[in-house]
């Protein structure tokens, strides 16, 4: 789904989408939606679709300070993360067929929502390469009818636990076509 001031637009059912002024467009390439801008190229690791408009952005925390509900951040590169991201409520984000590694030392979970439904999908693998204290969840779920809704290629932790859900009626669905639990 794509979804535009004027509603949701079933995006499996279109090729390019043009996204206003003609300056820039979406295309699907069979697996992933690129950007095929007529001005320049978009810089940044990240863009933020927000009501129809792109922005790119140096890092995915620079990304999501400035997303709102019903924004989608899109990959667009591998990014290796030495911290966790809290998630704002009610953003998804499209891996876009990257791989996504939070390493370090903190111990922090990867991706953490405490209210909305997010959505994470579309990547190729999401991995903690955390060990001993410093392994702790891939996805937390937190916040009454929080909902995560995650599905990639490849789930991998080298120490830790894939997912955590709390609070009453959090629901964290996960789809993953390969699951690696490391050491666990």
């Amino acid at each position: 789904q794509i979804q535009s001031s004027t509603g949701n637009v079933n995006g499996a059912s279109y090729l390019r989408i043009e996204t206003g002024g003609g300056s820039s467009n979406l295309y699907f390439d069979g697996t992933n939606w690129k950007i095929n801008s007529l001005q320049a190229p978009w810089d940044g690791v990240v863009l933020l679709v927000s009501d129809g408009h792109l922005t790119g952005y140096s890092s995915i925390d620079l990304a999501m300070a400035a997303a709102v509900s019903g924004d989608v951040i899109v990959l667009q590169d591998d990014i290796e993360m030495s911290t966790g991201l809290t998630i704002t409520s009610g953003v998804s984000i499209n891996g876009n067929g990257k791989n996504y590694t939070v390493s370090g030392s903190d111990a922090v979970d990867a991706f953490y929502i405490t209210g909305g439904t997010t959505k994470i999908f579309n990547f190729k693998k999401i991995e903690s390469t955390r060990t001993g204290s410093a392994a702790r969840w891939l996805f937390a779920c937190f916040g009454e009818n929080s909902k995560m809704y995650v599905d990639c290629d490849e789930l991998k932790v080298a120490d830790g636990c894939i997912a955590l859900a709390g609070n009453t009626g959090s629901k964290l669905t996960i789809n993953a076509r390969k699951i690696d639990l490391g050491s666990y």
